[in-house]
């Protein structure tokens, strides 16, 4: 599949480049050839044949210069050109800083051979696979939500992008605002998102690449809640939004619900609630605050279907079956948590079944109800690497919202706790 996509790409490129070169081969050929009659004809047309060889090489320059000034002229004017019916995302754009390149419709139209190869397609819109000018692979998002909520999920999604840059999120090269074009052009990531790797029966994951994926999705959120300038919440973190590229390296992606938050605040109140069922938080299904830690919870959901391959939430199975995460609670506290990985998944290395049973409690503290119980994604980040050691979470607690296979013990007396010492860190959970 990956080679391919690989000479699907080669193969692009060279047609790309031979069309681009057609019109300036013709003047060359032309030249050279009027030089030749000029040097083995006399009479005739031969002293016409240097002037007009000329003027057309001065008109062909000019011409070449006058595309280049256009361009260069209307990528400079395009923020100033911002506008749209809706007024909202005009105004929030023309006032950001640190915009993106400002792409033309025309431009996109043309990278993506007219919207000719779709990649994904989703309630946003859809994705397509283009190529810039300078050739570099790109992923074209066009939203089709036209509503004052879609159009603020796109102001979103671009102020937060735009401002940010690590190597475990997806980087937005540009966006469009034309008409009602609204258009955001990605980096492309080769091998899609997480859930098609997860879901598909096609797919495969070894062990050693779902851990990697793991800690690299940590170190993304982790960036974005400790380490940019302002405390960013994704709050929309599932396998769908973690893209992989061609050498299974993973991205976080899809800014589009994220809200930021001054490191002085602890949480932000948000109105209508939107989310993906079976990742979202109780703190923010309940309509409580939000803070880091919602992001932590789906993350903890993410883990899971890791794990063990399949959905936390599937209503095709039975009703004792349909809610994994209490099937993985239950397997935990009877000491049973090689069965919540993947059959068939093997353990090659002599650490592969450490980094599972570490994977595993990770995820089992990060789903807590009690979002004060849920480590940090820094703190996560740390135990992935070898750098914490964890202890078993907390054997009796329920989800909220989840089947009643698992009952509740008040577990608000439960306190965590990070003893550091000169050799080794230890995570240590007390009651």
């Amino acid at each position: 599949m990956d080679s391919v996509r690989i000479a699907d790409g080669f193969v692009s490129r060279i047609i790309k480049f031979f069309f681009r070169s057609t019109l300036l081969l013709g003047v060359a050929f032309v030249f050279v050839l009027s030089i030749l009659i000029v040097l083995f004809t006399t009479g005739g047309i031969a002293p016409y044949i240097l002037p007009i060889n000329g003027s057309l090489l001065v008109y062909f320059l000019a011409w070449k210069l006058a595309r280049r000034w256009k361009r260069l002229r209307k990528k400079r004017s395009v923020p100033e050109k911002i506008e749209s019916d809706n007024k909202f995302s005009g105004e929030y754009l023309k006032n950001l800083t640190g915009l993106p390149a400002i792409f033309t419709y025309e431009t996109i139209e043309i990278a993506t051979g007219g919207f000719s190869k779709e990649i994904g397609k989703g309630g946003f819109g859809t994705v397509y696979e283009g190529i810039l000018e300078d050739d570099t692979l790109v992923a074209v998002k066009c939203l089709v939500n036209e509503s004052r909520q879609g159009q603020a999920e796109f102001c979103a999604e671009i102020g937060t992008t735009s401002s940010i840059n690590h190597s475990n999120l997806v980087r937005l090269h540009g966006i469009c605002v034309e008409g009602q074009h609204r258009i955001l052009v990605y980096e492309f990531m080769a091998n899609g998102s997480l859930d098609r790797w997860l879901f598909d029966s096609d797919k495969w994951l070894d062990w050693k690449t779902r851990y990697s994926i793991a800690l690299d999705t940590a170190r993304g959120l982790a960036y974005l809640h400790e380490e940019s300038r302002l405390c960013i919440l994704h709050l929309d973190v599932k396998p769908q939004n973690i893209l992989v590229d061609e050498y299974f390296k993973a991205k976080v992606s899809d800014f589009g619900m994220a809200r930021c938050l001054k490191r002085d605040i602890e949480s932000h109140l948000v109105t209508g609630v939107r989310g993906t069922p079976g990742y979202m938080a109780p703190e923010w299904l309940l309509g409580a605050g939000i803070t880091s830690k919602s992001d932590v919870f789906s993350y903890g959901m993410v883990l899971l279907e890791i794990i063990s391959g399949r959905r936390n939430v599937d209503n095709t199975r039975d009703s004792d079956n349909w809610y994994f995460p209490s099937i993985a609670i239950n397997k935990a506290r009877q000491d049973k948590m090689e069965e919540i990985i993947e059959t068939g998944l093997e353990m090659k290395r002599p650490e592969d079944l450490e980094e599972a049973y570490r994977l595993i409690k990770t995820a089992l503290w990060c789903v807590q109800s009690n979002s004060g119980l849920r480590p940090s994604m820094g703190t996560v980040v740390r135990i992935l690497e070898g750098d914490l050691e964890i202890l078993d979470p907390p054997s009796e607690w329920t989800l909220p919202f989840a089947p009643s296979v698992v009952y509740l013990k008040p577990s608000s007396d439960i306190t965590l706790s990070v003893a550091e010492d000169t050799e080794r860190s230890s995570l240590s959970f007390s009651t």
